[in-house]
């Protein structure tokens, strides 16, 4: 797998208490590359599983 191909992002429901945004969002900090994050409603981020789970 090439490296630089590979891209990643989380979105956190916007909803959810600021403390566990933070940790949620600081599990990343073990990783090689950035990952933007992002936040969004609970629908948003129920349609982009969608989309990520049955690509058309």
């Amino acid at each position: 797998m090439v490296r630089q191909n590979e891209r990643c992002v989380m979105v956190i429901d916007k909803s959810l208490p600021l403390s566990i945004i933070a940790d949620t969002a600081a599990i990343m900090g073990s990783i090689e590359f950035p990952v933007p994050i992002l936040r969004g409603t609970p629908e948003i981020i129920k349609q982009i599983r969608e989309k990520l789970c049955h690509p058309q």
